[in-house]
């Protein structure tokens, strides 16, 4: 994911310390999430969520792991294959 929420902060002239305050996390974690890419905490996704009015949504957060979510689900769930018989 492109970080959505560092655009965001920069666009609406937030600074990054009163933006942790704000949403109760350490400016630490939050630049951890802006310039490391973390994924926020369910807690902290959702304080964010409310923080931004929604601009930037607990969803974003998902769609940024997902790719990783099919990777395991496959690694664990292998199609099967099945050839078709010949008539």
């Amino acid at each position: 994911m492109t970080n959505k929420l560092l655009a965001y902060l920069e666009e609406m002239g937030i600074g990054h310390n009163s933006f942790a305050r704000k949403i109760g996390t350490s400016p630490t974690t939050l630049n951890r999430i802006l310039r490391q890419g973390q994924i926020p905490s369910l807690e902290l996704g959702v304080a964010i969520h409310l923080k931004t009015k929604g601009a930037i949504s607990i969803f974003d957060w998902v769609s940024a792991i997902e790719p990783d979510i099919k990777t395991t689900n496959q690694a664990r769930n292998p199609k099967k294959t099945t050839q078709k018989k010949k008539s």
